[in-house]
């Protein structure tokens, strides 16, 4: 909601405190910020440093989500656009429901790394599993399911407005 709240906000007007590349060096370091974190504190399920992070993260991602809404209003090139980033957009929705899973069967399994290079790597393969997971479902399920609902769902209203000729006509 914060995102979409972020993107109205610029499309009514409102420029972002801070441009594209600043909020992703903020969001970048913010979470760079959390590794050492995890570390510092006492935690039974390891990755509740990253859960109570969200509200500390939220006007960081929300400056991120306005940059970049800014940016594209701008027509500035963000690397946003390409055919991967769309699919992982398309992907991100199944990516969420499936994600954390993952991280906790990965965790049940392997058990809580204890150094940091065997941290590194299971979240590589935390974000490698998911992410694979998240395209098969977006493929196998959600896709073909908004296709179909889109064919026998209700149709939208035409919103267009009808030229001088068409309003003379109907009157």
């Amino acid at each position: 909601m914060l995102g979409v709240a972020a993107g109205l906000a610029v499309k009514r007007g409102w420029r972002p405190p801070v441009s594209l590349p600043v909020a992703v060096v903020l969001v970048v370091a913010f979470q760079a910020a959390l590794v050492p974190w995890s570390h510092a504190v006492a935690d039974s399920a390891w990755n509740s440093p990253y859960s109570a992070s969200h509200l500390l993260s939220a006007p960081l991602f929300a400056a991120l989500v306005s940059a970049a809404a800014y940016s594209d209003l701008r027509q500035r090139a963000t690397g946003l656009g390409g055919p991967w980033m769309i699919r992982l957009g398309n992907w991100s929705f199944a990516w969420y429901l499936i994600h954390e899973i993952v991280l906790r069967v990965l965790l049940h399994v392997t058990g809580r790394p204890d150094t940091t290079t065997g941290t590194a790597v299971f979240w590589a393969l935390v974000l490698t599993v998911s992410l694979a997971l998240a395209g098969l479902a977006y493929q196998c399920v959600e896709h073909p399911l908004e296709r179909f609902l889109r064919r026998v769902g209700p149709r939208a209203p035409d919103r267009r407005r009808p030229d001088r000729g068409e309003a003379v006509a109907a009157t």
